[in-house]
């Protein structure tokens, strides 16, 4: 399955923090504002619970997309 928008978009180095970070919150002294991923975690938690994989990458629609993919039951 792959979800993709059309919004602001993302850096690469934002989007290879969201693949290969486990968490996403951020608030220090660096950062004007929060920003926070938990929609994100939440889904690689679930798909990674059930065998399956997250990659977020540029969308082709100028935001990012995420796909996920899950193993076929029998």
């Amino acid at each position: 399955m792959d979800v993709s928008d059309d919004g602001v978009g993302a850096t690469d180095e934002q989007i290879e923090k969201l693949n290969n970070t486990s968490h996403y919150m951020v608030c220090d002294e660096n950062t004007t504002k929060q920003c926070h991923g938990l929609g994100l975690l939440i889904v690689k938690q679930i798909v990674q619970a059930h065998g399956g994989t997250t990659n977020i990458e540029h969308s082709s629609c100028g935001g990012f997309s995420v796909k996920i993919t899950l193993p076929m039951q029998k």
